[in-house]
């Protein structure tokens, strides 16, 4: 084990302990909390080992949890866990659901240029998404 992994499996236990403590929530919402934090570690883990930058990670489990310890219905736990994606509003792409987290958007694209051609919307989308991730240059968005 990489013992940079270390870190995903400290904040899945953060977040699952906010999770099993939650309070004003009933029993029902708490185990569902705990159940979609646990099933962030394989997704998280799957980024990690294809490579790509722990921060990101980090910041797409972070913000993930979040959304799930402030959800209180089963279907926005199901939003919340879905993958962000965009669709085409016949201007531009636009997030899916509120839930949307642009990290993970942009880890996603990233997959997608390896299996397809991109066409110029979605190029220019990974762009944005890179000016707005590493505002310092794309020279400092590898370790």
């Amino acid at each position: 084990m990489d013992f940079r992994e270390i870190e995903i499996f400290e904040v899945i236990a953060d977040l699952y302990t906010k999770a099993e403590f939650s309070e004003g929530v009933s029993l029902k919402i708490r185990e569902m909390r705990k159940e979609s934090v646990l099933q962030l570690l394989p997704h998280a883990l799957s980024f990690f080992n294809r490579g790509y930058r722990l921060d990101i990670i980090l910041t797409i489990i972070r913000k993930k949890g979040n959304f799930i310890l402030g959800a209180t219905t089963k279907q926005e736990i199901t939003d919340i866990m879905k993958p962000s994606l965009t669709y085409y509003n016949y201007q531009e792409l636009v997030p899916k659901t509120p839930y949307h987290i642009e990290e993970e958007e942009l880890l996603i694209m990233m997959e997608a240029i390896s299996y397809c051609q991109l066409n110029e919307l979605a190029i220019n989308r990974i762009f944005t998404l890179y000016r707005k991730i590493f505002p310092e240059g794309l020279y400092y968005a590898t370790e």
